[in-house]
């Protein structure tokens, strides 16, 4: 058995609810019992550097499957269902993807990775059966990794980056594609404690998560942590803010997990009311900075308090507002247990805890940019009284509702398309997205910003796509760039 599937059978009453999306819901009985079935069905695969790719469409199975390969010692690489056909190719190929699991739908088209990659469906790992394995194809041997596979076991010292990889994360790169931060499963019990301990997560609870799961934010804050506190975790797929507030009101919510967007929505809504928050106890905000102002609003309009938290995908839950304290405005609450932070000589801030990642993955192999246990952000700071504030950025990627966007890779496929001559991608501050994408193009005659826009739907996801597209023939001065490069507000969290 793994740890896992040890803590769900021991943390709460089996008999409760502990995932729910839509009209589907799993007991932890019924969670640990698929986990185990999925566990001797997994196909060999997800060594080190060379991953099980996930394709998460937010539902319940999508989270099993998740787990499954997590407990089962299987190196997993979930990424987002609104990739497309060309971006799962490319993250495939940069992977080195042993095979995707991926839903129906998108296995039946072959999510075009074939040539790199086989596919299997859900449905092949998922529907009852007594056969305990998969094969992928003629060539592959059945059967998973014994459980227990990267536990760690007891008394294991917990320095970060030694224990064995459980989860590759998309973290975005300088360069070309995103890198793959590497996490161990040890991270993860350790995040999900985190947020239990300091936000006071309840048996009693019913969190909310508006956030994809398959980010470190969504994975540890909501699902790491509601199972570490033996509480109840609905998912909102497809979220918008009326289905959110309704689906807070019909589960009684009593902890709202979003990204600052969210909540400036929810805010600005006039069809939702005090009446949606119900239990609600507080919210999380997290994913970029948190406007003073959309806080303000939140709770004037609630009555309740949304508490901003600042992490990474490198470094985990670094700082975080607390439900009882009140903090310095602007702040982004107090450096949590475990953590500790400093400020380098140009002003960037560097943190050490158990919870660092242990290093990248790239093309060219493995990076570890962690220094005597120390990992130096590209955000600038302060730190006063062990409260955090978060001042600024190193020109950096383009972060959008909390999405981090790579604009060199958004570059690279304009490059690609006939008749485009030069591409220049920024981002630019906006009220509402945190920054939204704008792309300049030199182009020939007779290109127009829709047929751009149908290039690249079939290119990238659909966030990824910029905002505006200039087609002027002028690319933007040194200045022009910079102002979107540089005047970027707060923080690049989780």
């Amino acid at each position: 058995m793994g740890e896992l599937l040890r803590l769900l059978e021991q943390t709460a009453p089996l008999d409760k609810i502990a995932l729910a999306e839509g009209n589907e819901t799993v007991t932890y009985r019924q969670l640990a019992e698929r986990i185990g079935i999925v566990r001797s069905r997994l196909p060999a695969g997800g060594k080190d550097f060379e991953p099980v790719g996930l394709v998460m469409d937010q539902t319940v199975d999508s989270v099993i499957l998740l787990l499954s390969c997590l407990d089962g010692g299987v190196a997993v690489l979930p990424v987002d269902d609104l990739q497309t056909t060309s971006d799962l190719a490319r993250i495939g190929t940069a992977s080195r993807v042993a095979y995707w699991i991926a839903p129906e739908d998108r296995a039946q088209a072959g999510v075009n990775t074939a040539k790199t990659a086989p596919v299997v469906p859900y449905s092949r790992l998922l529907v009852p059966a007594k056969t305990a394995a998969v094969e992928l194809d003629g060539k592959r041997e059945p059967g998973g990794p014994k459980a227990g596979g990267g536990s760690g076991g007891p008394g294991h010292k917990e320095e970060p980056g030694e224990e064995p990889v459980s989860l590759y994360l998309l973290s975005s790169g300088s360069t070309g594609l995103p890198k793959m931060a590497c996490l161990p499963m040890q991270t993860l019990l350790r995040e999900g404690r985190k947020y239990r301990d300091w936000f006071g997560y309840r048996p009693d609870d019913s969190l909310v998560a508006t956030v994809p799961l398959h980010h470190l934010y969504g994975l540890t804050g909501a699902l790491f942590g509601s199972l570490t506190a033996g509480a109840t975790l609905h998912i909102c797929r497809h979220p918008t803010p009326r289905k959110a507030a309704n689906l807070l009101r019909a589960c009684q919510g009593t902890v709202l997990l979003g990204v600052p967007s969210f909540y400036h929505l929810l805010c600005m809504s006039r069809h939702i009311g005090q009446g949606h928050a119900g239990r609600l106890r507080f919210a999380i905000s997290a994913g970029g900075a948190l406007a003073p102002d959309t806080a303000a609003a939140f709770e004037g309009k609630f009555g309740k308090r949304v508490l901003q938290l600042y992490g990474s995908t490198e470094t985990g839950a670094v700082a975080a507002e607390h439900p009882h304290r009140r903090h310095r405005k602007g702040s982004c609450g107090y450096l949590l247990p475990g953590v500790e932070a400093r400020m380098e000589d140009d002003g960037r801030l560097a943190v050490r805890s158990a919870s660092l990642f242990g290093g990248y993955v790239t093309g060219s192999g493995k990076e570890c940019p962690v220094q005597k246990g120390w990992f130096v952000t590209d955000d600038l700071a302060t730190i006063e009284e062990q409260e955090l504030t978060v001042i600024g950025r190193v020109p950096r990627h383009i972060n959008v509702a909390g999405r981090k966007v790579n604009p060199k890779e958004i570059e690279d496929v304009l490059k690609h398309m006939p008749r485009i001559r030069e591409a220049k991608v920024a981002g630019r501050p906006d009220e509402l997205q945190g920054e939204i994408i704008v792309a300049w193009l030199t182009a020939d005659a007779g290109v127009s910003v829709k047929a751009v826009r149908d290039y690249l739907k079939t290119q990238l996801a659909a966030y990824k796509i910029p905002h505006e597209i200039h087609l002027d023939g002028a690319l933007p001065s040194w200045k022009e760039r910079y102002v979107c490069e540089d005047e970027q507000e707060g923080a690049g969290q989780e």
